[in-house]
């Protein structure tokens, strides 16, 4: 007798255990949307403070036994995340993270036209205004450099102002020509424009390599093209900008100079040779020496024996001077633009200026407004 009492109380005790078990459980099923209403698939669920989880399926559903009073995290790549307590049906709206949510990249394409990147068909760098220009440079030539994988900036002559070599794709050729296409606002100009253009007119520079450059303005194309787009007036308030930039250039180094002894002589040493650091004359001892032929009076010319610091006394620090100023104004009828740029230089060689004044108009205008 005893025995049967005992094996029904144990087994009244398992099934109180499992009611009061079940009752510390729920199931959860819900479906993870977005603001639009669209599913959003492989969304994280997840118990808060456990490792506890599942993920939505492609049509945003999913289903997960908790306890009772928990808080589920729901969490999904370009959306903010969201608590919830849980419950046995679930439904979930997940808002977009702006900050996160990136928007359509266009570019500037053939013949002018504004395409999507992703839609352009074949690899391109593309270089905005913002890039260009936060060096302050003088001219869209050196704003380049160092900014494109395979880009060659080269000069090929001297001076404040020089011309540069564009080369994109290498030194394909000893003799033909190997320097990228320039084209300007759907134009194709000398590579010698580049240097002439104020950087802060520039609204993006879309670099083409290999045989899509070709593919879109032939043969000439072949070394590559850079394509080069001015701004235009934007839609909105008008907004006027000025910007002074003063910069100073100096030489960087000099080699080192032997400043001990003279250059020496025949005289002095025999079997002279006239090269740098080979043979010296005297120690320079700062006393009067004779130099050069007698003049008619009988009389010559005397200097003191000494080192003359004359190399590095010809060079002298460089400036530029660079004033600034544009106006953008539009609206849904049309915009305008308006930019100048006034630039003095000078280099660190004697009498080598350069100055340069840019002015820009550009605007549109819908000619039929419904």
């Amino acid at each position: 007798m005893r025995q049967k009492l005992l094996l029904l109380f144990c087994f009244g005790l398992f099934l109180f255990m499992n009611s009061t078990f079940a009752q510390d459980q729920l199931r959860v099923d819900g479906t993870v949307k977005n603001e639009s209403g669209d599913p959003i698939p492989s969304a994280s669920i997840k118990v808060k403070g456990s490792n506890k989880g599942t993920l939505s399926d492609e049509e945003g559903n999913f289903t997960i036994t908790v306890a009772n009073n928990s808080i589920l995290v729901i969490t999904s790549v370009g959306y903010l995340p969201l608590e919830l307590k849980a419950a046995s049906r679930l439904p979930i709206v997940l808002k977009a993270d702006e900050a996160t949510n990136l928007e359509e990249v266009y570019v500037t394409a053939a013949n002018g036209l504004k395409v999507k990147k992703i839609q352009q068909g074949f690899s391109s760098t593309v270089l905005e205004s913002k890039t260009l220009t936060q060096a302050s440079p003088t001219n869209v030539i050196t704003s380049l450099s160092g900014k494109v994988v395979g880009l060659q900036i080269n000069g090929v002559s001297s001076g404040i102002n020089p011309n540069y070599s564009v080369v994109l794709r290498g030194y394909r050729s000893i003799l033909g020509n190997n320097q990228a296409l320039i084209v300007l606002n759907n134009v194709i100009v000398p590579n010698s424009i580049l240097g002439n253009l104020n950087p802060d007119d520039i609204e993006e520079i879309n670099v083409l390599q290999g045989a899509s450059a070709a593919a879109i303005y032939g043969s000439a194309a072949s070394n590559g093209a850079l394509i080069v787009t001015t701004k235009k007036g934007a839609v909105g308030k008008a907004s006027i900008s000025v910007g002074q930039t003063i910069t100073a250039t100096d030489v960087a180094y000099f080699p080192k100079f032997q400043k001990l002894y003279g250059s020496g002589s025949s005289a002095d040493i025999t079997g002279y040779i006239p090269f740098e650091n080979q043979q010296y004359g005297p120690l320079f001892d700062g006393t009067l020496r004779e130099i050069g032929r007698s003049l008619p009076s009988g009389k010559t010319q005397s200097v003191p024996y000494q080192y003359a610091n004359e190399k590095t006394k010809f060079w002298q620090t460089g400036f530029a001077n660079q004033t600034d100023f544009s106006v953008s104004s539009g609206s849904e009828h049309g915009t305008f633009f308006f930019s100048g740029q006034y630039l003095t230089a000078e280099g660190t060689i004697p009498n080598d200026k350069y100055n340069r004044a840019t002015f820009l108009i550009s605007g549109t205008q819908k000619l039929l407004i419904r």
